[in-house]
């Protein structure tokens, strides 16, 4: 009897128990290693081979001598094999990239001002919402100014009236003396010449007063078009589209010549901003090497260009990597948020390689199931072995595990079906990928 049971304990029950608990004995020791805190389940290739030689001997035992119950799973015989599909670890030369830390930055951010002072009459968004360019965020009270408007239309009225006024008064004094000359041609002596200088001096002070009056009417259009200037000015409007972040205005409240409104943010893409130490080489840094991963979901982010601050702080060494990026679907993104990202150094290591769908992860970090056998005529049996990721590309996870450690190229990793593995040194059954169906390498 089981303590606390209300029956005898079965005896694929305590078969399961003893390889669990024989597993959970032969776990590697990692506590002074580079992943003690994190991957408690790394196992070294002789200890999962013992693993897996233990645990077929611990299930062929719980069948009650019953062979052919056994090999098919059941209640005496254990569980069935899980069906999985495999992949093998490549080993391949891969670029070295250092590891960097930073933050997104909103490509464009800007505290929308107020250019003409005046009493608020109208707020027309909210914080959070998104806008276009060009849509109207607060409006000013536009009374005085449209009197204003009012008066120079006026102004402008007379001085077009004052314009006509002087090239009528020019048109008569030319024809004045062109009369004169004709008079003075035909018959000597007709016109004096005091009278033909008069004449003359009568059309060039005309021609002035026109000249007069028509800057006089440009002045005054010009004060006109500063006016409507000034009443567009009273439509506070977005630079550009964006997320309103905050809001400064409030209906009735009397804003100042400069007081912001609202604070905007751009969506769309964005800045990855990075530290980088100045012993990593900035002419190695392109955008095809460079990958940024999202800190809090580990999402990577497309890179799309890539600029280096040419200025070192003197006092951290240290000079300034950004990089443009924006979020693949599903993926939002915000400013603030903290990013890594893996920036190429030059040169080339040696690592190990494995399918993204083989990845899994726990609470204690990464890991994947490799499927280990101890001999021929035995399933495989999935062993979890804990793995550091350097960085994706593409559907690889490139590992940051030494190649020389447990894991060795062409060791087999489940890359579909891990999620049934319910207990480590499950037995497996391996399945083919269909030929229509691309590989997981």
């Amino acid at each position: 009897m089981g303590v606390g049971s209300s029956g005898p304990v079965s005896g694929a029950a305590f078969c399961h128990a003893a390889c669990f608990g024989a597993h959970r004995s032969l776990l590697v020791d990692t506590s002074n290693g580079p992943l003690a805190s994190s991957v408690p389940l790394l196992l070294r290739p002789t200890v999962a081979a013992s693993v897996a030689t233990l645990t077929m001997l611990l299930l062929a035992g719980c069948g009650g001598g019953d062979d052919q119950q056994a090999q098919q799973g059941g209640p005496q015989g254990g569980p069935p094999p899980t069906n999985v599909r495999v992949a093998a670890i490549r080993m391949e030369s891969v670029g070295e990239t250092r590891r960097v830390t930073g933050s997104i930055r909103a490509k464009q951010r800007s505290d929308v001002a107020n250019i003409e002072p005046g009493r608020v009459v109208a707020v027309e968004f909210d914080e959070a919402q998104q806008v276009s360019q060009g849509d109207v965020l607060v409006r000013i009270d536009d009374r005085r100014l449209n009197e204003e408007i009012a008066a120079a239309e006026a102004d402008v009225a007379a001085a077009e009236s004052s314009v006509a006024e002087r090239e009528a008064e020019l048109a008569k004094a030319q024809a004045d003396l062109v009369s004169r000359e004709r008079a003075a041609q035909r018959a000597q002596g007709a016109v004096s010449e005091l009278d033909l200088r008069t004449a003359r001096t009568d059309v060039a002070v005309a021609e002035s007063r026109v000249t007069a009056s028509k800057k006089q009417l440009d002045a005054v259009q010009k004060r006109l078009d500063g006016f409507q200037v000034r009443l567009d000015d009273l439509a506070v409007v977005a630079p550009f589209d964006g997320q309103i972040m905050s809001r400064s205005a409030e209906l009735g409240e009397y804003l100042n010549a400069g007081d912001a409104v609202a604070t905007l943010v751009s969506g769309g893409t964005f800045e990855a901003v990075l530290d980088a130490p100045e012993a990593l080489d900035p002419g190695n840094i392109t955008a095809d090497g460079c990958v940024v991963r999202l800190d809090a979901s580990g999402a990577e982010l497309v890179v799309e260009d890539v600029r280096i601050v040419g200025d070192i702080d003197p006092r951290s060494r240290r000079y300034v990597v950004v990089i443009d990026v924006s979020a693949p679907e599903g993926v939002a993104l915000a400013p603030g948020m903290s990013v890594s990202a893996q920036l190429p150094s030059g040169g080339t290591q040696d690592r190990l390689i494995v399918p993204t769908d083989a990845i899994r992860r726990n609470q204690n970090g990464a890991f994947v199931y490799l499927a280990l056998q101890d001999g021929e005529g035995t399933p495989p049996v999935g062993i979890p072995n804990a793995v550091e990721i350097a960085f994706k590309r593409g559907d690889d996870a490139i590992l940051a595990t030494p190649p020389q450690g447990p894991l060795q190229p062409g060791m087999l990793v489940v890359t579909m079906g891990a999620e049934r593995i319910f207990f480590p040194g499950a037995p497996l059954a391996i399945q083919e990928t269909p030929a229509d169906e691309p590989t997981a390498e």
